[in-house]
């Protein structure tokens, strides 16, 4: 169970959490990787999801989007 967990980069709660309910907590596995990554890892990966996040507002608002 350690490997798995240790595998996907999750809590062996949140591994058990999701057996349990039958579905993903994905804010929960988020939270997973980020206790797992060195403060450098998380600045760099923070200005990715900004981006990411920013990219797909501007899509939402782009009435030329499908």
């Amino acid at each position: 169970m350690t490997k798995l967990c240790a595998g996907l980069d999750l809590m062996a709660s949140t591994l058990f959490m999701s057996f349990e309910t039958g579905a993903r907590d994905e804010a929960q596995e988020l939270i997973d990787l980020v206790l797992s990554r060195c403060t450098r890892d998380l600045e760099f990966v923070t200005g990715i999801l900004r981006l990411l996040f920013d990219e797909l507002s501007r899509r939402a608002d782009d009435p030329d989007q499908d």
